[in-house]
């Protein structure tokens, strides 16, 4: 990339953190995703300095979120982002950015049955839950995964809230759960959720199919 590369600034707000947080053992951590990632720690004084940037798009990443809390936005010259992107100008600095952190996260539990071609006698052992953001929701929500315990519950906290659809997915599956036309096709596996702010909301979920196969 032709020209000066630049450095970009920022500070990381919390915004209502609890008063049990202790900054002293936050291990935050920044980053830009393009084809390669340039990453910054974020100091005592939640600042960070990433350098070495060029004049591209970039995918902002926060690294290091303390329980309970999640991204819940970026900000340039006090306007909040609709992505968590940013655009690099061929000259001059977008400015110094604040990334905000919000702890009135949303909490997903329940527990995961087995098929109904199995029977509700036996106990799912290992299965991984896995929470979708449903289309039109916030660039800021992100796929979310947890393992149950080996009875088949599970507990997934500092959920940005949002609408999401929750699956239970069987170990060693080689269906790409990742692509949302998968998800259709095993539609009737998944659960929506609608996860407001704080909200703590319990499911049940069935154990999805291995491979197309064994539906």
């Amino acid at each position: 990339v032709a020209g000066v590369d630049r450095t970009i600034t920022g500070r990381v707000v919390l915004e209502s953190p609890p008063d049990t947080l202790d900054r002293n053992e936050l291990k935050l951590g920044v980053a830009l995703q393009e084809r390669a990632s340039l990453r910054a720690p974020v100091d005592d004084r939640l600042a960070f300095e990433i350098r070495g940037v060029g004049p591209l798009p970039y995918q902002f990443r926060l690294t290091g979120l303390p329980e309970g809390g999640y991204f819940q936005t970026l900000r340039l010259g006090g306007r909040d982002l609709p992505a968590p992107e940013i655009e690099i100008p061929e000259e001059g600095s977008p400015g110094p950015l604040e990334v905000l952190i919000a702890f009135d996260a949303a909490t997903l539990s329940g527990t995961v049955q087995p098929p109904e071609s199995v029977g509700r006698g036996h106990r799912v052992t290992h299965a991984t839950v896995a929470l979708f953001p449903e289309e039109n929701q916030s660039a800021y929500l992100v796929v979310r995964r947890i393992a149950t315990d080996p009875t088949g519950v599970f507990t997934l906290t500092g959920i940005a809230p949002g609408v999401y659809t929750a699956f239970a997915l069987p170990g060693g599956s080689v269906l790409e759960w990742d692509d949302p036309e998968v998800r259709r096709q095993f539609a009737r596996y998944g659960r929506s959720v609608d996860l407001g702010r704080g909200k703590k909301v319990t499911v049940e979920l069935t154990l999805a199919p291995e491979s197309d196969g064994s539906q």
